[in-house]
């Protein structure tokens, strides 16, 4: 076995080390990945009761966004929506009109419904528990999304992932109909998100 000489020895020790020092410093890929929310393929829906003896129900039919899912560690997980308030649809244009109105979400002063999490915990089964802040009608809240994952798959126009959650907030957090007693409109609002995702493809360099 051929001996090194010691000046040998040292310097690929030092390059060694080197190695060593560069590759713990390299940054790792990013873990997951990020959908687009494929608006054609989501529905924003809610319910709440009318006069405590019905419920009436809604969409919103203009809204984008986007997710971040990751398998291995659902922390590093998120997700944002941003929803037009304008794009109420009851079935009844009257009724949507007053809807848009000062009296309820009154849209020419605030435009947007927004979610934005800030905590993804794994819950039971297939479900995530996503909290955030929502924001509607000028006040923002914390809320809990139970998001419960449904499936992907490749599809012709790219890879898909959908999820669909729910969550329940009352509208006298929000200011919205302060003078529209519960009675008559109901004060909790169920509110379910369905969303399907195209994973959104990394840019080459």
């Amino acid at each position: 076995m051929t001996t090194l000489t010691r000046p040998l020895a040292i310097g690929l020790q030092i390059a060694l080390v080197a190695a060593v020092v560069l590759l713990g410093t390299t940054p790792a890929a990013a873990a997951g990945d990020t959908y687009v929310i494929d608006k054609t393929h989501s529905t924003v829906l809610f319910k709440l009761k009318h006069l405590n003896l019905s419920w009436a129900f809604g969409r919103f039919n203009d809204f984008n966004g986007h997710f971040h899912f990751d398998k291995a560690d659902p922390s590093k997980s998120t997700v944002e929506v941003d929803i037009s308030a304008e794009s109420i649809d009851t079935a009844l244009e009257d009724r949507d009109k007053h809807l848009r109105a000062p009296d309820f979400l009154n849209v020419e002063k605030y435009p947007s419904i927004g979610f934005k999490s800030t905590k993804c915990v794994k819950g039971t089964g297939n479900s995530y528990n996503v909290t955030g802040d929502f924001s509607m009608h000028g006040v923002t809240k914390e809320i809990t999304i139970r998001m419960d994952y449904v499936g992907e798959g490749q599809s012709p126009y790219g890879y898909r992932m959908g999820f669909i959650g729910s969550v329940t907030i009352k509208r006298s957090d929000f200011g919205v109909g302060k003078s529209t007693p519960a009675a008559v409109v109901g004060d909790e609002i169920h509110i379910t998100l369905s969303v399907e995702g195209i994973k959104k493809e990394a840019k080459k360099k």
